[in-house]
Parts: structure tokens; C-alpha cells; sequence
């Protein structure tokens, strides 16, 4: 699996990863390398999306977003990706 980063000014770190992962391990895979690419986060200037992914909504996830004030967009749980090749009735006829 990988695991990546992007927003609209930059592309982040591609990292792989070995196997599943846990909501502890998911905070030991972006933690720091959000913070030396992402640092607006810190300070409310950048919001962060995922997917809720199981890793992503563990508890020990949501406390240290919480802790280090990171806003975080609200996605609804297993939700189509807005990929428009994947959602019916999305691509334009031409």
C-alpha cells in the first residue's frame, strides 16, 4: 500500500507502507511528515481530508488532530471517492 499527500500548491511525501495498518500506526506514518510539508495545518490555514478509512477515525486519530488543533473535513462514512469514473451518471456527454 501507499500512502500520500497533496493540496493545491504541492505534492507531499510517497510513502510505502508494509502491510495494514492501525490508527496508531497511521499517526506514526503522517505525524511528522505533515508537519515539515504541511505546516499551515498547524495553524488553521489548511484543512485535512481523509476517508475514513478504519485507521483513520480511531480514537487515538481523533484525540491528536484534537490536541494540535488540526481542522479536519467532514466526509461521510464509506462514501464514493469523487473520482468521476466511479460515480454513475457523472461524465459529460460530448
Amino acid at each position: 500500500m501507499m500512502w500520500g499527500a497533496i493540496s493545491q500548491v504541492e505534492v507531499g511525501p510517497l510513502v510505502r507502507v508494509q502491510g495494514k495498518i492501525d490508527g496508531q500506526g497511521y499517526l506514526d506514518l503522517f505525524r511528522y511528515r505533515l508537519r515539515r510539508t504541511y505546516p499551515g495545518l498547524y495553524n488553521n490555514n489548511l484543512i485535512f481530508q481523509d476517508d475514513n478509512a478504519n485507521a483513520h477515525i480511531f480514537k487515538v486519530v481523533n484525540e491528536w488532530f484534537g490536541k494540535y488543533g488540526i481542522n479536519r473535513l467532514g466526509w461521510p462514512s464509506k462514501s464514493p471517492d469523487f473520482n468521476s469514473d466511479k460515480i454513475p451518471n457523472s461524465r459529460p456527454n460530448f
